[in-house]
């Protein structure tokens, strides 16, 4: 069985499509790339924005001036999903106050991205770990398969038993073989 992993595969915080921190988890580089791409198609006059595919959720809350989006595994819960990007918004304008969002918008991108909102991101990740849905999917179809040669080696050779030949036949002429 494989052990639990995160499900939170990449969260950020961005204005318009230009990410100001990012967290991107162990061996999924690629989520930023995707992220820029569906931050540049969110449908406008939304506040929130979830879409699922391939096992994949990407979720979005937005205000005024800022989106926090993630990338997660479809096995966490829209409610915990939402739960994640609610708690990031909140720290994320607890060290955000008091800052104008069109000055010096560089210093500030750099001032998060190598500091405390991308630790903050990550301590929040960090409890939401399990089994991804597409190892789900697949211990279920090797669990199914195990049932059908099971139930197939049960039907096609039934256990040893003391019947007399004539009872074999019967046996078999009753479950139409």
């Amino acid at each position: 069985m494989t052990s639990p992993i995160s499900l939170v595969y990449y969260a950020a915080v961005a204005k318009d499509s230009v990410i100001l921190a990012e967290y991107i988890s162990d061996g999924n580089r690629d989520m930023s790339t995707i992220a820029i791409s569906c931050l540049k198609n969110l449908p406008p006059l939304h506040s929130r924005f979830s879409h699922t595919t391939r096992q994949h959720r990407f979720i979005c809350i937005m205000d005024d001036v800022f989106t926090h989006c993630a990338i997660l595994d479809e096995a966490l819960s829209k409610e915990d999903a939402f739960s994640f990007l609610q708690k990031n918004k909140d720290a994320f304008n607890s060290l955000y106050m008091g800052n104008s969002p069109d000055s010096e918008m560089s210093a500030l991108r750099d001032q998060f991205l190598d500091c405390e909102m991308v630790q903050i991101m990550q301590q929040h990740a960090l409890i939401f770990v399990g089994v991804p849905q597409r190892e789900k999917l697949r211990m279920e179809a090797e669990l199914q398969a195990e049932r059908d040669t099971e139930a197939y080696n049960d039907y096609m050779f039934p256990p040893a038993s003391p019947l007399d030949e004539l009872s074999w036949k019967a046996y078999r002429w009753s479950r139409g073989l």
